[in-house]
């Protein structure tokens, strides 16, 4: 669309525009009159438009009321409405159309939200725009950079139904037939994607910020009891966030909306933000920590979007990353600010980093600044590499050119482009202004290629060699000419001390370079002498060195005489290490005498265990660095190492022994026997140290260990834990409140998992229907995912497909029985099965999809790459090709990284 002529000569100024939803038969009616500017004359005017139907539209030139009739041509297909004129024109001009649409059930565009209220059904009008679906509302220049600003009217069917949109009422008229038309203020300059419209019978609580700003939670009926907290944060994070960024927030009002049916977590329309219920209405006596924490973290991440994102936009849709990293990464910053206690920064590590990592590591990963046309190629980039890749490449900026620098190169970015589009080097160049330091080709090594770094370290006295490669979990098989053997790599150290003495190979993937900042800290003896005796003893102390860049393939640093070393100290940067087998011996024995940080603690065996995945380093070596972390109290480390053993238990887990050959399914249960046992002595110490029950003086982070643990050693079959579940559950039964909420889920999934039969799965649907709100709706349907017997795993995924269950809920199912080991045998033929209803539910585009296609990985094998391929050619799902690869290459990883184990342990 960007090669065509008519459309770059043409600009939208501003919108009028007015809609009127009709619940009888979900449709609505939509007048638009836009000021546009033509700078070359013509008589077409190409603009986007979707599942719309055109009833009228005319001209009007240079103020001029003469009508102009036109003709339209919707191509539905490509989303572009053609609007030929009978003379070529050029200047100022107003386009009137009049057109319906679809209010429809595929949560995106102008679309219906379902929900019940005292038995009854009840709809709402809402709209989900971003990417590219404000054309399914009304026609218009659909892209980030087209703004205009936009005059709102919306009309409602009677006077319980309220109307909100991005900027406050500023009049309300009863209309006949008792509907009520609202009119709003006119928006500062912005774009389509921002766009909110809703329609329905809301109820709120409200307050003013120290700035005057109205601030208020919307909810359906009945609901507004549980806002509390969410208005609350949000003053805090609006607040603070006019104060980090000098910049006042530039509305009057900010709306929060909890929408029943919602595909995304959120979205940061400007002024009127929408979330799910669950990701907004919390209640203290009901809701878990992690909902709560999770609602906070939530909240600060869309209202950052209201400068970075609305105020200041990318100019195209490759600079997503720019809006989406930066709101993940402020969101950790605000709420950490708020609730140190919670440990944010540590679970940013935990899970924003190695969900990136994860992803990045795939050979069909796409770097953060990525090329995108279609609609369907940007939501492809909704993704890990988009939010939380981008986080981390802006926190590891932040340390390399300290928070001031970093603070005063965003003012001025958002300064100099407010209500405008910028681009991402835009940005750096304020950061470099502020900071002095090379920052644009430091941060565009990381933004332009894919993929990341693993930096080699060799010690050799004081001298420590760094290499820098790609690092990927299925690498390309190696050349003859580059094979070298550990010995050879040992020998050709003091040539080459590039190379650990302890890789087996060292191959090189290609010519990539990262310019990388090297945190690094020396490990040293200090002596000293004791009052007691004339003997000296050694005390480990750490001494952080300079910070350099890493720009070339290997360089040298030298640390004290006879200490080891640290790199990347605290995870500062976005990159693994490999230790050769010296350092690591030295970071073992710190590891167990706590005498380095918990950050390091956790990654070093994170990196350990990522080498194992890739076939770098062995599973047993892994475990037997472990021993060193049975001493470990620290959320971070713990719950890491946890996650960790427990995926090995999955991954080796023998739930199919008759779909393999004898030799195989006995080296299977061998393997899982010996992991399970080393793991549940690890869990065991962790339940001995959280205990059951929340104790005085707990940390926040101890109540999501404890589910975690609890859950993990069930399934390892540890009776004791299975006992005390099943007493818990029967006094839940008579009495709710004697089981904690951070509890409850884990429970439930618990007497799934133990009891395996009909009636508890009927007892547990039973609950879920009679559950009063969303998240409880979710723990009892988690829990349903969590049988053994196939027959029961099938029919909560045919329970799944029925009005009980919310179409934003419908992939929840879909992954968790993906993630039970026994669900690999029927998940993939029932998806087959039933894929052409799931299409034809969730709609074409909508970013369900993409969730449920990579649920496939967990359940199939590589010997069935090929049906897969075959299926998806003869079922084709716009939006999910490069999803697709990415499952499949995850699918190949895990099948040669299982049999790597099973050969380990076994032969």
């Amino acid at each position: 669309m960007h090669d065509n002529r008519d459309y770059l000569n043409t600009s939208p100024l501003h919108y009028t525009l007015k809609f009127e939803p009709l619940f009888k038969n979900f449709t609505f009616n939509g007048i638009e009159s836009i000021l546009i500017r033509v700078t070359k004359p013509t008589n077409k005017i190409v603009m986007h438009a979707a599942d719309l139907s055109i009833k009228s539209c005319h001209i009007t030139h240079n103020n001029n009321d003469q009508k102009i009739k036109a003709k339209t041509n919707l191509n539905q297909k490509k989303e572009l409405l053609t609007i030929t004129l009978p003379q070529k024109l050029k200047g100022t001009l107003t386009l009137h159309l009049t057109f319906t649409g679809i209010l429809n059930d595929r949560l995106l565009g102008f679309y219906r939200s379902q929900y019940k209220l005292g038995g009854k059904t009840k709809f709402m009008a809402t709209t989900q725009f971003e990417a590219a679906d404000a054309r399914r509302a009304f026609p218009c220049w659909d892209e980030p950079d087209k703004k205009a600003t936009f005059d709102i009217t919306l009309i409602a069917p009677n006077p319980n139904y309220t109307a909100i949109s991005n900027m406050p009422v500023t009049s309300k008229t009863r209309l006949q037939n008792n509907k009520v038309q609202y009119k709003f203020d006119t928006t500062p300059i912005m774009s389509t994607y921002l766009i909110y419209l809703g329609v329905g019978e809301f109820e709120s609580i409200s307050t003013k910020s120290n700035n005057d700003i109205t601030i208020r939670v919307i909810t359906t009926s009945g609901n507004k009891s549980r806002a509390k907290f969410s208005l609350n944060i949000a003053k805090k994070l609006l607040t603070s966030f006019e104060k980090y960024f000098g910049i006042s927030y530039p509305l009057p009002k900010l709306d929060l909306l909890a929408i029943p049916d919602f595909a995304a977590g959120a979205m940061e329309n400007w002024g009127a933000i929408t979330f799910r219920e669950t990701i907004l209405l919390y209640d203290p006596q009901t809701s878990s920590t992690r909902t709560k924490q999770f609602i906070a973290e939530v909240i600060s991440h869309e209202i950052a979007h209201q400068w970075f994102g609305n105020l200041v936009t990318m100019k195209w849709w490759n600079d997503l990353w720019l809006n989406e990293s930066f709101a993940t990464f402020m969101a950790t910053k605000f709420v950490d600010h708020f609730y140190p206690e919670w440990d944010l920064w540590d679970q940013f590590l935990e899970d924003t980093m190695n969900t990136a990592m994860s992803l990045d590591s795939l050979k069909t990963t796409h770097p953060i600044d990525v090329c995108v046309n279609s609609p369907a190629e940007i939501r492809e980039i909704f993704d890990a590499i988009s939010y939380d890749k981008g986080g981390c490449i802006l926190r590891m900026l932040e340390m390399y050119v300290g928070e001031p620098n970093f603070r005063r190169g965003l003012k001025k970015y958002l300064v100099k482009f407010k209500y405008k589009n910028a681009v991402g080097n835009d940005l750096w160049d304020a950061i470099g202004s502020a900071s002095g330091k090379p920052v644009k080709s430091m941060i565009n090594s990381w933004l332009a290629q894919p993929g990341f770094p693993l930096v080699y370290a060799t010690q050799d006295g004081s001298r420590v060699c760094l290499k820098q490669k790609r690092f990927l979990l299925e690498p390309p098989p190696p050349s003859k000419s580059t094979l070298r053997t550990s010995k050879t790599a040992r020998q050709s150290n003091k040539k080459n001390s590039d190379i650990p003495p302890n890789s087996p190979t060292i191959t090189p993937v290609s010519s990539q370079l990262w310019q990388i900042p090297i945190d690094a800290q020396s490990t040293f003896p200090t002596i000293t002498p004791t009052t007691t005796t004339t003997k000296k003893e050694t005390i480990p102390k750490t001494n952080k060195l300079q910070t350099s860049l890493l720009k070339t393939t290997s360089k040298t640093i030298k640390i004290p005489k006879n200490s080891s070393v640290i790199i990347n100290s605290n995870r500062t940067g976005f990159y693994r290490t490999y230790y050769d087998d010296g350092i690591l011996l030295d970071l073992k024995m710190l590891v167990h005498t706590k005498k380095i940080g918990h950050i390091d603690r956790w990654s070093i065996q994170n990196d350990l265990f990522a080498l194992c995945v890739a076939g770098m380093q062995t599973v047993k070596n892994y475990l037997d660095f472990c021993d060193a972390y049975f001493n470990e109290d620290n959320y971070l480390v713990s719950v890491n190492v946890a996650h960790n053993l427990f995926s090995l238990y999955l991954l080796t887990f023998p739930n199919n022994p008759s779909s393999h050959s004898n030799k195989k399914a006995t080296m299977a249960i061998a393997t899982n026997t010996e992991i399970k046992n080393y793991a549940l002595k690890y869990f065991g110490h962790l339940l001995n140290n959280l205990g059951w029950t929340p104790k005085k003086g707990d940390k926040h982070t101890d109540a999501l260990l404890r589910s975690f643990v609890i859950s993990a050693l069930a399934k390892l079959g540890d009776t004791s834990v299975i006992s005390t579940a099943q007493t818990k559950f029967a006094q839940f039964l008579k009495k709710p409140d004697s089981l904690s909420p951070d509890l409850r889920e884990t429970i439930f999934s618990i007497i799934a998992w133990s009891n395996n039969d009909t009636k508890t799965h009927t007892k547990l649907t039973a609950l879920y229907k009679k559950a009063n709100t969303q998240e409880e709706k979710l723990w009892y349907l988690g829990a349903l995912c969590n049988f053994k017997n196939p027959n029961l795993l099938i029919k909560t995924l045919n329970f799944s497909q029925t009005p009980h269950v919310r179409s934003q809920n419908m992939q929840l199912p879909i992954m968790r029985v993906a993630a039970n080991p026994f669900g690999k045998q029927v998940l993939w033929p029932w998806l087959a099965k039933n894929w052409k209803k799931l299409s034809s539910k969730i709609g074409s585009g909508n970013p369900l999809f993409n969730r449920i296609v990579s649920s496939i990985g967990q359940v199939v094998d590589d010997t069935m790459e090929k049906e897969i391929r075959l299926f998806f050619k003869q079922n084709p799902t716009p939006g999910t090709a490069r999803t697709l690869e990415q499952t499949l290459e995850r699918v190949r990883i895990r099948s040669k990284f299982a049999d790597s184990i099973y050969r380990e342990f076994y032969l």
